[in-house]
């Protein structure tokens, strides 16, 4: 309608009578190439800043994600303190019966598919051998410490001890685990069932003893039956792209080998079924399944990042075993795989210090968790430790030259050069990783010498980016080819393009309105010193300026105004309305100050650290042994016989036990106190 509307108009022109001076009258096809060629002007203009638009969301959401991975960053060695020495300070005088009246909430009589998640209660009874073998496990997880022992959890596990109700409604699988197993695990998990955790054991004990027996750097061959190899990005518990992708390309076999890339936790829903299923079939198919380690394969990230709480959702009064029989898998991964000598598949990238040689020698079983050390660093053990943090946490970039990745807190931003130099000495001809979302689920770089595989597609929101995975092929040179897909509600067709953005600007907006109010007090603080007449307005350059001082996201903020601030004539803005509302409900009636919302998540983990029986609740002994380790990092330790009082203040219900609105209540008290003490 448009075209015709144009061509008519063209038409008209042509057909007046211009003066001598005019130029000639367009002939009518004349005036329907020039309509055709504004209509094509209009829309490469419109296509184009809907681009624009989308990079400029895009660019939000990454800053956010990693904003929030630099902060965890920060705070590792704290979470990493309480972790190791969680065993240590699990006194004797935690009593087995306590122990024994949560686990039977997890009593044979129970249909798993039905619990209660909200709440642990003493209901059922478990048989004294299932009651003795789950305190035996729960009683060696805690006692786990920072040295290599911590690895060998899982092989003294017997799970076939553990029996299976009649009630319970999920797949069986057999003794000796087969592609059976795989199809009947798959269609389960379709029905949205739950796996027993004798199963999940026995699934976590075979993977384990097949990942520790392999190399840091594992070779694989597809040249002797001329196979595709298909390698896959970060899933993040996103079950229904790897299902999607099993439709697709086919399950793994002997024809059909694959290579996961890491990352198939946290963040999303269904990581326990993501891992499950990838780590059966590297038991069923050994040959053609190989998996690599990721950075959320680790137990600091899995514990702010929602694996934990998932596990905990789903096993309940079992969770710590669950957990920890992971954690054992994760520590025995592979960091690399070399497909026929030609491609370099590692989940984040390489160094300017990695070579296949010095990743080859790093003990990478000795780490219980890679964000920090299992012994005091010399020189040599802090190379080592590095190689692992660049491989798990790096990306590329465009310039030469290998930096620290400010962005991200952890590894380096390597350049093209450095991808060169490790593809000449390796002999290989390109590098495959993952580690980053992209709009498209794939991306190549440095000449196309380096590629991003992401295949969790709606990452940011519903059709957010699409996911891919690569395929490999011996004839095609290992030239990596991309398939994209997306996973969609049934029946619903894919958005258009503009709707696409329209959805991701509003998320991206909700994002960052969020970090606004995470730093919503600082950022008030500073707009008042700026407007030293209090009229309530700055200009937006200000503002920007301001935001760009507090926030640590690198965000165009001057550009974002219009959907962040309320924007008044001249230039300026009403400061107040970009944090207006940005307060969060922890208990009925009271709402916490802008730091506790900041916080929220810190404290939130800091409680699940102290929530050592997954109850959701902390008990007074809990309470005891987490201030413990808190006098590690207090410069005025609470004494010993002041943390039973505290523990009762905290109890504001006196039920005996502490409640995370509780935790958080009691923080946003004192930060109260404080603040009206002047001391905040």
């Amino acid at each position: 309608m448009v075209a015709s509307a144009v061509v008519a108009a063209y038409s008209a022109v042509s057909a007046y009578s211009a003066a001598d001076t005019r130029p000639e009258p367009l002939s009518e096809s004349q005036a329907q190439l020039r309509a055709v060629l504004l209509i094509q002007k209009f829309v490469r203009s419109y296509v184009a800043r809907l681009h624009s638009k989308r990079r400029l969301n895009w660019q939000i959401f990454e800053a956010i994600e990693y904003m929030g991975e630099q902060d965890h960053l920060k705070l590792n060695d704290f979470f990493s303190e309480l972790l190791s020495h969680a065993g240590e300070l699990e006194a004797d005088a935690r009593s087995q019966s306590s122990a024994v009246s949560r686990e039977q909430a997890a009593g044979e009589n129970e249909d798993p598919d039905r619990r209660d998640t909200s709440r642990v209660t003493v209901e059922g009874k478990v048989s004294k051998a299932d009651e003795k073998f789950l305190n035996g496990l729960r009683s060696a997880a805690n006692s786990l410490t920072r040295d290599a022992t911590a690895n060998n959890f899982l092989d003294s596990i017997d799970p076939s001890v553990l029996r299976v109700s009649e009630k319970y409604s999920g797949c069986r699988l057999g003794e000796t685990l087969s592609m059976d197993d795989v199809v009947a695990l798959v269609e389960s998990i379709k029905k949205r069932k739950k796996l027993h955790k004798k199963y999940v054991l026995q699934i976590l004990i075979a993977a384990k003893q097949r990942f520790s027996k392999l190399p840091n750097v594992v070779e694989v061959s597809t040249s002797v039956l001329d196979k595709k190899m298909t390698v896959i990005g970060d899933l993040h518990g996103k079950v229904e792209d790897l299902l999607l992708i099993f439709q697709k390309n086919g399950l793994p076999s002997e024809d059909n080998p694959y290579v996961f890339n890491g990352d198939f936790v946290d963040r999303g829903p269904n990581s326990v079924e993501c891992g499950l299923i990838i780590f059966l079939l590297s038991v069923v198919c050994p040959g053609s399944v190989h998996v690599n380690r990721g950075n959320h394969e680790e137990q600091i990230m899995n514990m702010r990042y929602g694996f934990i709480k998932e596990v905990i959702g789903k096993y309940h009064q079992a969770a710590d075993v669950v957990i920890k029989g992971f954690q054992s898998v994760f520590r025995s991964l592979p960091l690399a795989t070399v497909v026929d000598g030609a491609v370099f598949v590692v989940h984040a990238g390489i160094s300017d210090k990695v070579s296949l040689d010095s990743l080859s020698r790093v003990p990478r079983q000795d780490y219980v968790s890679v964000l920090r050390p299992p012994y005091d660093i010399t020189d040599g053990k802090l190379l080592e430790w590095k190689l692992l943090l660049d491989v798990l946490w790096s990306d590329p970039r465009a310039q030469n030259g290998c930096e620290p990745n400010e962005f991200r807190g952890g590894g380096v931003y390597w350049g093209p050069d450095v991808t060169e130099a490790f593809l000449a000495e390796s002999g290989c001809k390109y590098i495959i990783r993952s580690h980053e979302c992209k709009p498209d689920g794939h991306d190549s770089t440095h000449g196309g010498r380096v590629h991003t595989i992401f295949s969790a597609s709606n990452y940011y929101g519903p059709e957010s980016n699409r996911g891919a995975y690569i395929v490999l092929e011996k004839a095609s040179g290992y030239k990596p080819r991309c398939i994209e897909f997306l996973v969609s509600p049934k029946n619903k067709q894919e958005s258009s393009f503009r709707d696409k953005v329209v959805a991701l600007e509003k998320d991206a907006v909700k994002q960052i309105q969020s970090v606004l109010a995470e730093n919503a007090a600082e950022l008030l603080e500073r707009f008042c010193e700026r407007d030293t007449e209090g009229t309530g307005l700055l200009p937006a350059r200000v503002w920007a300026d301001v935001i760009t001082e507090v926030v640590p996201a690198k965000l165009p903020w001057l550009s974002l105004r219009r959907a962040l601030v309320e924007c008044e004539r001249g230039g300026m803005v009403r400061y107040a309305t970009s944090v207006d509302g940005n307060s969060v409900e922890v208990a009925p009636g009271k709402t916490a100050p802008l730091n506790i919302y900041k916080n929220r998540t810190q404290l939130e983990t800091v409680f699940r650290v102290m929530d050592k029986d997954n109850s959701g609740e902390i008990s007074p002994e809990e309470f005891k042994n987490g201030v413990r380790m808190l006098n590690k990092y207090l410069p005025a330790p609470i004494a010993e016989a002041d943390i039973e009082g505290l523990a009762q203040s905290m109890d504001l219900d006196g039920s005996g036990t502490i409640s995370f609105n509780e935790f958080m209540e009691s923080f946003r008290l004192v930060q109260s106190a404080a603040t009206a003490g002047g001391r905040s």
